[in-house]
């Protein structure tokens, strides 16, 4: 958006940024949401330890700034 400012001789022109859009980060941690729901409830039915990697493996690349133990520790609570 651009702003004039008339006063005296002097014309001032400035840029006025606006705030920026939340709604991409908000789609972005519904859909994370969504999945890390997902792969909890895959993680229940998992029965062998090469199930269980493959589910900590995909859930470290969502969230990796949670240990895998914190992400499904939700998942073990519930059942």
């Amino acid at each position: 958006m651009v702003c004039l400012s008339v006063s005296a001789p002097f014309v001032v022109v400035y840029l006025v940024m606006g705030k920026p859009s939340t709604r991409p980060e908000i789609r972005r941690r519904r859909i994370r949401r969504q999945k890390l729901k997902m792969l909890r409830a895959r993680m229940l039915q998992a029965r062998t330890e090469a199930e269980k990697a493959k589910m900590t493996d995909k859930a470290r690349k969502i969230v990796p700034w949670l240990p895998p133990e914190q992400v499904f520790a939700q998942a073990v609570k519930k059942a």
